[in-house]
C-alpha cells in the first residue's frame, strides 16, 4: 500500500558535538546540503544528565597533568560545556561556509535522544556522528538513533567513522545505493537516492534484497517507469543483511540509503556500519 509521495526534505539537522565522528556526520550532512540546497542546521546538546552528575560525592574527575581526582564540580562544568560549544560551533561555521549552503546552530540542553526528535519535522533529515557508547559493541546503535528510526517519515544519517578511516572509501565512491525491499519506505529510498545522484550525473545502484527478486524488480519498473532506464539494478545473492553488506561492499558507494521497516531493520544498518562506517541514509 502506497503512503503518499515523499516530503521533500527541506533542512538537514546535524546533532554535532567535539568528536571526531560528529564532525564526519558534519562534513557528510553539509555534502548532502549541497546536493539538495537546503539548510544546514547545527544543534549541540548539553546533557542534563551530566550535569545532574556534577556535584555527586560519587563522581569524581581525573586531571591529565597531576592524575589527581577531585570532585565534578557543576559550575566548572558548565563553563566547560559553553567553551566546547563555542569551538564546536566556530568549526560548525567554518564548514558551511566552505559548503556555501545556508546555516544556522542553537545550543540547547536535555536529553539528547529527547532533544534531537523535538527538533525535528517531518520535512527534516538528521545527522548523527555516533552510533553508540557500547564498549562492548563499538556499533551498536544509541538511544538517539533507536529513536528517530522508530519514527515514521523520518530519514536519518548515521556516521559511525571519523574522516581520515573514510577517506579512502570516499575517493573511489560510486553513485548512491538504495537497498529496494518492496516496501513503501523502499520506494523513497529509491526516490531519494535518485536526487541525491542528479546533480553530479551519476547512476545510481538499486539493490533488491527479498526472498523473490523477480517479484521486487517487476514492482521496482513500475515505481520508476521510464527512470528505470537511469538505474543500474543489482539483485542481491542472499536475501539477508550479511548478503547486503557483502553486495555494499564491492559496490563501495559514496552513500547508502536502506529502508528500515521489516523484520532486518536495526540488524541490517549495523551490518552496513560495520562494513562502511557510513554515511549511511536510513529511511523509515
Amino acid at each position: 500500500m502506497s503512503r503518499g509521495p515523499a516530503v521533500a526534505i527541506r533542512r538537514i539537522l546535524v546533532a554535532i558535538d567535539a568528536s571526531p565522528a560528529s564532525l564526519a556526520a558534519a562534513a557528510a550532512a553539509a555534502e548532502l546540503a549541497v546536493a539538495l540546497e537546503v539548510e544546514l542546521a547545527g544543534l549541540f546538546i548539553e546533557e542534563t544528565a551530566l550535569l545532574e552528575l556534577a556535584g555527586s560525592p560519587l563522581v569524581r574527575q581525573l586531571s591529565a597533568l597531576t592524575a589527581e581526582s577531585d570532585r565534578l564540580d557543576r559550575t566548572q562544568l558548565e563553563r566547560q560545556l559553553r567553551a566546547q560549544a563555542g569551538r564546536v560551533r566556530r568549526d560548525f561555521d567554518r564548514l558551511a561556509a566552505r559548503s556555501g549552503v545556508r546555516s544556522s546552530f542553537r545550543v540547547v540542553r536535555g536529553q539528547v535522544a529527547e532533544q534531537i526528535v523535538a527538533e525535528t519535522g517531518d520535512a527534516d533529515l538528521v545527522s548523527l556522528g555516533r552510533v553508540g557508547w557500547s564498549l562492548r559493541h563499538r556499533r551498536v546503535l544509541g538511544s538517539a538513533a533507536r529513536a528517530l528510526l522508530a519514527q515514521e517519515r523520518r530519514r536519518t544519517l548515521l556516521v559511525g567513522r571519523a574522516p581520515r578511516q573514510r577517506a579512502a572509501a570516499a575517493a573511489t565512491a560510486a553513485g548512491p545505493l538504495a537497498i529496494y525491499d518492496g516496501s513503501p519506505a523502499g520506494d523513497d529510498a529509491v526516490e531519494l537516492a535518485l536526487q541525491l545522484g542528479a546533480p553530479a550525473g551519476q547512476r545510481i545502484t538499486v539493490l533488491l534484497m527479498g526472498e523473490e527478486p523477480a517479484a521486487l524488480r517487476e514492482r521496482l519498473q513500475t515505481h520508476l517507469g521510464a527512470r528505470m532506464q537511469a538505474v543500474g539494478v543489482t539483485v542481491a545473492v542472499e536475501p539477508t543483511p550479511g548478503g547486503a553488506r557483502r553486495a555494499v561492499g564491492r559496490h563501495r558507494p559514496g552513500l547508502v540509503v536502506v529502508p528500515t521497516g521489516g523484520r532486518h531493520g536495526e540488524e541490517l544498518i549495523q551490518q552496513l556500519l560495520e562494513e562502511t562506517g557510513g554515511p549511511l541514509l536510513a529511511v523509515t
